[in-house]
């Protein structure tokens, strides 16, 4: 009669590697193979960056990374969440369901709304099993699902590995800091998170004193020397001179003026200049006794 062991010893443990496999979590979107472990979340390289973009630059000695690992992630990727997208297909484009969801009201096969209105002008039946399809219904729990699907950002291939679902994809590619642009100012094509276009040194700007007058634009670094030209003096003292009172602008730029005349070195600029200065400052001052007064 055989006995039943009640040693442990009787018994071998299961190997390591085994006992590990068992007691991993497998990812919804992995189909269990060991190398697939960054298909449901990106390994650290590629998480969110926390900068104001929403996803931060895939730096080219990243883990000294080469172009066809990159390229093979991306492609697990997208598979995982074509896996994932497959059961919501649309029978008539068989791609995923789009934003409206609609099925027949008696087979209760469902389509995205566009697609089965323009089968139903062909032929009013049911694409699937011909059974007369009127009337339809919205199938909103369908809708739900297919808005929470997982999806990469648009602008994948150009670094973003922010992770998306079909809800929140299209909102994250107006301010991807991966998409690519031309900057306006220079004509050049960059990624946005590469390039402010607000700062670009062929951005042209038009003159601080342009409330005195003055219509000159010109590029940032251009700025400081133009602001030196007597024009500005003449234009001030023609305003100084008008009955009219100025206005709250025109005010604000007489005294950005008066700053900069104030505050330059004088041996920095010809006579003719230097003259127009001391004139618009006595002017300026003799304003303000008589504001005063």
């Amino acid at each position: 009669m055989c006995s039943v062991a009640s040693s442990a010893d009787a018994m071998p443990p299961p190997p390591s590697s085994l006992s590990h496999r068992a007691h991993r979590p497998r990812s919804v979107l992995g189909d269990g193979d060991d190398d697939d472990e960054t298909i449901g979340r990106p390994s650290k390289k590629f998480r969110l960056g926390g900068s104001r973009w929403d996803a931060a630059p895939l730096s080219a000695s990243a883990d000294d990374e080469s172009a066809a690992d990159v390229r093979r992630r991306m492609q697990v990727l997208r598979d995982s969440h074509a896996k994932v997208q497959q059961p919501f297909r649309c029978p008539i484009c068989l791609d995923t369901f789009g934003e409206i969801v609609v099925e027949c009201a008696e087979c209760a096969h469902a389509f995205c709304q566009p697609c089965l209105l323009e089968s139903l002008k062909r032929k009013d039946k049911c694409p699937l099993c011909r059974c007369v399809p009127t009337p339809l219904r919205r199938n909103r729990p369908v809708e739900r699902l297919v808005s929470a699907l997982p999806e990469t950002c648009q602008f994948l291939e150009n670094g973003c590995w922010a992770m998306l679902t079909r809800a929140t994809a299209m909102q994250h590619s107006l301010t991807c800091g991966f998409a690519r642009f031309t900057c306006p100012h220079c004509h050049d094509v960059f990624l946005r998170h590469a390039h402010d276009e607000t700062e670009c040194a062929a951005r042209v700007f038009p003159c601080p004193l342009e409330h005195l007058g003055c219509s000159f634009r010109a590029r940032r670094g251009e700025m400081d020397t133009h602001l030196k030209d007597k024009v500005h003096f003449a234009l001030a003292q023609r305003l100084l001179a008008d009955v009219d009172p100025p206005s709250s602008d025109m005010r604000h730029a007489l005294r950005a003026l008066l700053s900069i005349a104030t505050s330059w070195n004088h041996k920095d600029v010809d006579d003719s200049t230097e003259g127009a200065r001391a004139a618009f400052v006595d002017a300026m001052s003799d304003a303000s006794s008589t504001a005063a007064a």
